[in-house]
């Protein structure tokens, strides 16, 4: 059973070895412009509506389901909100390199275009922070990362990464796009 990011009684050394053998630089594919998690978001309501993917009840809150697969070989961590038997929102974390030695996640969200403006891409993005949190920590990770790389044309995502990731972004350049982008990087434990 899959629990907030890793089974049960998985070992930190057994999550560290899945998360360490897909590295980005293996499947640069994976992000080969700026990510739209608005495409993930869409592609989980239709695979569930099908019956393509068979997502695991979150453990800690109740409206969140998880998934966690393998796209393109890269360990993908998939948390919905549902309401009314819907999903209207989406936050999702793939591996990226370790800050100070630490694990680290790139994360993106996104939320349905009929429920914006209610809050749900921060609500889904926190309980997700919840959920990996009590994971790792399960796991034994000493620690997590957590970053939003957001392109500077994105003002509502850049509020929400103000909100909860952190309120002194560093400009970059998302290195796959070549956009201009903010990084937001938040320590969850």
């Amino acid at each position: 059973m899959i629990s907030a990011i890793a089974p049960i009684g998985m070992t930190a050394d057994a999550c560290l070895a899945l998360l360490q053998n897909s590295t980005i630089e293996e499947h640069g594919e994976l992000m080969a412009a700026m990510t739209d998690p608005m495409n993930a978001l869409i592609s989980f309501q239709q695979a569930l509506a099908t019956g393509g993917v068979s997502p695991q009840m979150a453990e800690l809150h109740n409206d969140v389901l998880v998934l966690f697969d393998h796209p393109n070989g890269v360990p993908r961590f998939t948390y919905a909100l549902v309401r009314e038997q819907s999903v209207v929102a989406v936050a999702v974390f793939v591996p990226t390199d370790p800050i100070d030695g630490t694990t680290c996640f790139n994360s993106g969200y996104a939320v349905d275009q009929r429920h914006r403006s209610k809050g749900l891409g921060k609500e889904i993005t926190q309980k997700a922070f919840d959920e990996l949190t009590e994971g790792f920590r399960r796991a034994g990770f000493p620690g997590l990362y957590v970053e939003a790389i957001v392109s500077t044309s994105n003002e509502h995502s850049q509020r929400l990464a103000n909100r909860l990731f952190s309120d002194s972004p560093t400009a970059c350049t998302d290195e796959e796009s070549g956009q201009p982008a903010l990084q937001y990087v938040r320590r969850l434990f």
